[in-house]
């Protein structure tokens, strides 16, 4: 049970039980898992593990936009930002993956865009809600359009 550990920030914590995890099932199955490593600033061994991953899922969603959380952890916007259009071009019109690049987002500390893909994301239906309180949102937190779009997502139409 990571999950507890890294919405606590108990990064350490979090990253052992994530490593003993991943010996016994396959790894990267869920988005928190990069957020473990980015937190514990764990990039060249997310890497190296998400390219073993890729080898068995090469055009996996959750694999390109784990790489693209790594990148916009380290600072590497144009790396970043090419998995954003990577995403959006599996997206299409029905915005299927708005939530994974709000993410990217909002870590890149893009807050206008990050907006944009949450607010058009619930809009659409293509997200349904997300934990407000995970780590990645921290850069948009205090701005009040987020809580404005926490309310949206448990207020009926």
């Amino acid at each position: 049970m990571t999950l507890p550990y890294y919405l606590k920030r108990d990064y350490v914590r979090a990253l052992e039980l994530l490593r003993q995890a991943n010996e016994l099932g396959p790894p990267w199955t869920t988005t928190f898992e990069i957020g473990v490593y980015a937190q514990n600033r764990k990039f060249d061994e997310a890497l190296a593990e998400l390219e073993k991953a890729k080898r068995e899922r090469p055009s996996d969603p959750l694999l390109i936009y784990d790489t693209g959380m790594v990148y916009a952890a380290q600072g590497k916007r144009t790396e970043a930002l090419q998995i954003i259009k990577e995403l959006e071009e599996m997206s299409g019109a029905n915005l299927s993956q708005a939530h994974w690049i709000a993410k990217i987002c909002a870590t890149l500390n893009e807050k206008e865009l990050a907006f944009s893909w949450l607010d058009r994301g619930l809009a659409t239906g293509a997200i349904g809600s997300f934990y407000k309180d995970e780590p990645v949102w921290d850069p948009i937190r205090s701005d009040p359009r987020f809580e404005a779009l926490v309310e949206k997502m448990f207020t009926p139409d």
